[in-house]
């Protein structure tokens, strides 16, 4: 396990400096010239300035020099560079959008949770009955409807019609027992989706699993429905949901700019979006980076975990 877990983390090494390398083209080939995108938000106004600002980001050294400052600034000092248009840290604007991002994206993983794993273990044990019927229905609108369209239609029907839920924002500054009414619609449009895509990997796999030899061995040696379903049948089909799982559940820390964007939900994805607008490139490269290592490190996590499930995986 030692040896399998080095292994692991030698690639995710690998995987994070040429993270940075493509971070870094993208920052330079994309946009071009930095100094051009500060023309445009009123930084520089004479040739004097655009020299000035070429020797302050360090344009007028070699292309690799710059990749091994900026590398330098990332890894020691946390430097990300300055927003182009509110002048803050780029790293700290992330700090701040972060902790909405991760509230939303624990609930809506939550919802997976609690749907779609039982939902699905549900769908394949009683398979052809109406509890089948219903899972695969919330399975079929959960794929079919539109986060946009969702959340719009949540926000018009409980809302506007009902006046049960509150439109939008983070409901910040109030007490949680009240502040939880502002996560449910959020909750339903980013969860229901992923919720769905879990439910219908989680059913496939079980009647795969159910079908086979061993778990029909084990019903002739009389083993209860209870330990076949779950200690036999649900470990073995639990990899292809979990690669899927592990995924969804980073980019709901990542932040979910549709979602974010139609309930003003002050994270990571709304901030993102807004720099796009802006042409905010330190704040749009910082936050790639981030949500980069994010999904590195969760596949790490992933892999650590495919070894827990199946010891034949720590010898690949």
């Amino acid at each position: 396990m030692k040896v399998f877990i080095i292994r692991r983390l030698i690639f995710v090494v690998i995987a994070v400096i040429a993270s940075t390398l493509i971070v870094f083209a993208l920052s330079r080939f994309s946009g071009g010239d930095p100094r051009s995108l500060m023309l445009n938000v009123g930084y520089a106004s004479s040739p004097e300035i655009w020299e000035a600002w070429g020797e302050r980001l360090h344009l007028d050294k070699p292309l690799i020099h710059q990749y091994f400052i900026w590398l330098w600034n990332l890894v020691v000092h946390q430097d990300f560079g300055l927003s182009m248009k509110t002048g803050q840290p780029a790293n700290e604007m992330i700090m701040h959008f972060a902790p909405a991002s991760l509230q939303l994206g624990f609930c809506a993983a939550l919802f997976v949770l609690v749907t779609g794993i039982p939902l699905g273990v549900l769908s394949a044990v009683k398979r052809g009955s109406i509890w089948d019927i219903i899972a695969r229905t919330f399975a079929l609108f959960g794929q079919a409807l539109p986060p946009f369209w969702l959340g719009i239609m949540l926000i018009l029907l409980f809302a506007v019609n009902l006046d049960w839920l509150p439109a939008g924002t983070r409901g910040h500054g109030i007490d949680w027992p009240e502040r939880l009414k502002f996560y449910i619609m959020p909750t339903i449009t980013l969860g229901w989706l992923a919720s769905a895509t879990v439910l219908r990997l989680v059913r496939s796999s079980m009647l795969e699993v159910l079908d086979s030899e061993f778990v029909k061995l084990a019903r002739a040696k009389g083993v209860g429905s209870t330990a076949v379903v779950w200690k036999h049948a649900f470990r073995n089909a639990l990899i292809p949901p979990l690669t899927v799982s592990v995924l969804i559940l980073a980019g709901f820390v990542s932040g979910a700019v549709v979602t974010e964007a139609v309930f003003s939900w002050p994270g990571l994805g709304f901030m993102v979006y807004q720099a796009v607008l802006n042409i905010d490139f330190p704040v749009v490269t910082a936050a790639v980076l981030a949500l980069t290592l994010l999904i590195v490190a969760a596949l790490f996590v992933l892999d650590i975990l495919y070894a827990l499930i199946d010891p034949r995986i720590r010898y690949t």
